[in-house]
Formats: C-alpha cells, sequence, structure tokens
C-alpha cells in the first residue's frame, strides 16, 4: 500500500472515527508521535528490512523511505 492508497481507504470512515493499533493482547490509540519515516530495502516482495550499518552496498543502494506506524 502506498500513502495515495491509504488516503484513498481513509475517505471511506467518519473523520471522527479514532484508530487503533495492537499492543499484545489488546489495542492501544494510535497519536502521531507513532508514525515516522524510515530507510529500509524491500526483500522478496512483501517485506522490508530495516537499514543498518554493516548493510551490503547492494542493499545500501536499494535503500528507500517508508512511512511506518509503530506497532508489536
Amino acid at each position: 500500500m502506498n500513502v495515495s492508497e491509504l488516503k484513498k481507504m481513509l475517505e471511506k470512515y467518519p473523520n471522527d472515527m479514532k484508530i487503533l493499533t495492537t499492543r499484545h493482547s489488546d489495542y492501544i490509540l494510535i497519536e502521531e508521535s507513532e508514525w515516522s519515516v524510515v530507510n529500509g530495502v524491500a526483500q522478496d516482495g512483501w517485506w522490508v528490512m530495516r537499514s543498518h550499518k554493516t548493510m551490503s552496498a547492494e542493499n545500501k543502494k536499494s535503500e528507500k523511505e517508508y512511512l511506518l506506524l509503530e506497532g508489536n
């Protein structure tokens, strides 16, 4: 999903609806501080490896920015 697709999906919901995320076996309300932009490297088309100092030059050149919503 990209930001454009997320915005379109959110249009379906009421503006005052609260947003939750999972925390262990329950939920918590999402706060703005839980969203951030991170660097990562797409792997196998469905998961993204965290960027780190010791990653290969090949991975480094494939690094991109992603919008991250913190979770468990």
